[in-house]
């Protein structure tokens, strides 16, 4: 039998921000990656959403463009003046960097160091954890990060968020104890 994995809420008070990132590689070319991040609160409202592109030789491996989609939400999290953040990715390996799990490489050695950095400031988060969730439960951050490669750009959005968030963001929390937002219901 096949188990419904869907997004789960934070508890009251504290934001969800969920982050995932887009890779390609070129032979010959510059490579490509995205972000995808979206924060929302205990009742399932978007709070914020965005992507992020980036590309050059300097990235490496989706594991580098990982490391690089939780700095980049860290850094959207500060701009939203968020304190107390649950982040959740679908990269176990970035979630082991960040606790001393293993080995971080040099390639990343940096980013996860000033992830870290900015995580245990005090005047910037009064709470914070770094999560796993599985790849089900973090769709809408992974159709961000795609949008990003695709339009090769960035953007961040409050409201009228782009095609498919809405639709993925009611999905998410439809099967949950989560009641739907009455702006998200569909009207007859």
């Amino acid at each position: 039998m096949a188990r419904l994995v869907r997004w789960t809420p934070p508890p009251p008070h504290y934001v969800k921000c969920n982050v995932d990132a887009s890779f390609k590689e070129w032979q010959d070319l510059d490579n490509e990656g995205g972000v995808g991040v979206i924060a929302r609160d205990f009742r399932g409202e978007i709070i914020g959403c965005g992507h992020f592109y980036f590309r050059g030789v300097w990235l490496e491996s989706s594991i580098h463009a990982e490391c690089v989609a939780l700095l980049r939400s860290i850094y959207y999290m500060i701009s939203l003046n968020k304190r107390r953040i649950i982040f959740e990715s679908d990269c176990m390996k970035v979630i082991d960097y960040i606790y001393g799990n293993c080995r971080v490489p040099r390639l990343v050695s940096g980013i996860i160091q000033r992830s870290l950095q900015l995580l245990r400031d005090q005047s910037i988060f009064d709470s914070w954890s770094v999560r796993h969730v599985v790849r089900e439960a973090n769709s809408v951050a992974d159709h961000l990060a795609r949008i990003a490669v695709d339009v090769k750009g960035w953007s961040m959005w409050s409201a009228d968020y782009p095609p498919g968030v809405l639709e993925r963001a009611r999905v998410d929390i439809s099967d949950s104890h989560v009641r739907v937002p009455r702006r998200w219901r569909r009207t007859q």
